[in-house]
């Protein structure tokens, strides 16, 4: 985990000379795949890479906007070995980049991490309850519940106590297998609590299908993208203008917190 590192320099404007802060942190992003991924889901990060001073410099824009943007790295952390396939929708293949027990992703070590859905309601293996439940303990890592990933942070008890968001036609199931969280699903596309950040949309849909989602816990239809953009507009690890800028040009973002 890297701090924010100011430092100034004297740069010519025109005839002026002006003071410049030039940001040197790097944000580590962790992604944390259960099993298998949906694609849907995992496009989410992206939003996070937009903000980053490569991609932002790629696109030529101005030194103002890519000094105050960070670095960015992104780590897709599994119980696999790194370099070994992660199986993802869509007949699709990502690589696993650290396995749960590697150093450079244990508490302390990552700014954000991703729980993403998958389309499942468990079991989980021990060795992902026991990566989420530390890293929610540290308390020094932003923990972003996306979509069906609150089953996991369901069953890993890091969600009892707090204020909770996720996919609408799953609450009725929520609220019945998880006592002591407050869900908000029916009222906020995404919440914070503490380090805790949850959301994930769904179309109000008829009682038939309702039915069927909450059985299929299908969450190929439910997407994260609210739920980073609101988070990257509060965080303190990306200038609001950097994060406006990459929000506006994903085109999300523009839709209230409340349904």
């Amino acid at each position: 985990m890297s701090h924010s590192i100011h430092p100034f320099e004297i740069r010519r404007v025109g005839d002026h000379s002006i003071l410049v802060c030039r940001n040197m942190e790097t944000v580590k992003i962790g992604v944390l795949v259960p099993g298998r991924v949906q694609l849907l889901e995992l496009a989410c990060v992206d939003i996070l890479h937009f903000m980053s001073k490569s991609h932002l410099a790629s696109l030529g824009l101005s030194e103002l906007v890519v000094d105050s943007a960070p670095n960015v790295e992104i780590s897709y952390i599994t119980s696999s070995p790194a370099g070994e396939s992660i199986s993802a929708s869509s007949n699709a293949q990502i690589t696993a980049t650290h396995s749960f027990k590697d150093a450079e992703v244990q508490p302390g070590k990552i700014d954000i991490l991703l729980v993403l859905g998958w389309g499942t309601k468990g079991p989980w293996d021990q060795d992902v309850l026991d990566f989420l439940r530390d890293h929610v303990a540290d308390d020094s890592t932003d923990v972003l519940v996306g979509s069906t990933g609150v089953y996991l942070g369901g069953d890993a008890g890091v969600l009892r106590g707090k204020s909770v968001a996720g996919p609408r036609a799953l609450q009725d199931d929520l609220k019945v297998r998880y006592e002591g969280v407050d869900f908000v699903v029916d009222r906020f596309r995404w919440v914070q609590d503490g380090r805790l950040w949850s959301g994930g949309k769904i179309a109000v849909v008829s009682e038939r299908v309702k039915h069927v989602l909450t059985r299929f816990s299908t969450g190929s239809m439910v997407n994260c993208n609210d739920l980073v953009a609101a988070y990257a507009l509060r965080s303190s690890h990306f200038a609001r203008p950097v994060a406006e800028i990459a929000i506006a040009m994903v085109d999300i973002g523009d839709r209230p917190r409340q349904y």
